[in-house]
């Protein structure tokens, strides 16, 4: 079992293994580039990062754009108001709808790993040296994490005076640092600060369809 504290510093987190620093994480949103690192023995081991500047672009700056242009556009020509409201709302049905942000994951300066979705939705696929990698969220804030198929860690966050700590049940066959990568993964993708306190700010609207997966031990502790 590991244990991992987020610690909330002008932004970016602090992760903690009692009291050895195992990562950072940046203040993920849609217009800022999600980056974490993993360290190891003081130095750095992973670095994930947005890789496309393109799609970052066309999801956080570009919308943008798109809306003053349509507020412009309704100020001169408000006889038209329907229309650059439909326009709009097709821009952000075709772009939004098409393109996801995409992450590369370094050791040292060598690209291992990427992330697999292409359309919009939770990134939540990984491959890493030719493994892939899938995270499923559970309910009561439990996320499994699975290695071509197989399962291989179970995190349960809880909530403690502001700070997150993850219980963590992940196989030894593992390296531990890919375990980490993952967990700081879900903190940065699912929480964000507010006013001095650590919300959930995705949501699964779908009902848990694998229950069973928290359930989960590796075979030495079961």
């Amino acid at each position: 079992m590991v244990y991992g504290i987020n610690i909330k510093i002008p932004h970016e987190r602090t992760f903690l293994f009692g009291s050895l620093t195992v990562g950072l994480t940046n203040k993920y949103s849609r217009f800022s580039k999600g980056k974490l690192i993993i360290f190891q023995d003081g130095q750095v081991k992973f670095r994930l990062k947005e890789s496309n500047r393109l799609n970052w672009a066309l999801n956080s700056v570009l919308p943008i754009c798109v809306l003053l242009l349509c507020f412009t556009l309704f100020i001169f020509f408000p006889q038209y108001e329907a229309l650059w409201v439909s326009l709009f709302l097709v821009f952000i049905i075709l772009v939004l709808g098409s393109i996801n942000r995409q992450y590369s994951i370094f050791e040292g300066e060598e690209e291992i790993g990427f992330s697999q979705e292409r359309w919009i939705k939770p990134i939540s696929s990984f491959s890493i040296r030719n493994n892939n990698y899938r995270i499923y969220s559970h309910s009561h804030e439990r996320y499994s994490l699975f290695k071509d198929g197989i399962q291989i860690a179970l995190y349960n966050r809880k909530l403690e005076k502001s700070k997150n700590r993850y219980l963590i049940y992940y196989s030894a066959d593992e390296p531990l640092e890919v375990i980490e990568l993952f967990c700081l993964w879900i903190d940065m993708f699912h929480y964000d600060d507010n006013r001095g306190r650590t919300i959930l700010k995705t949501f699964n609207l779908h009902p848990d369809k694998h229950t069973e997966y928290t359930f989960w031990r590796p075979k030495d502790v079961e």
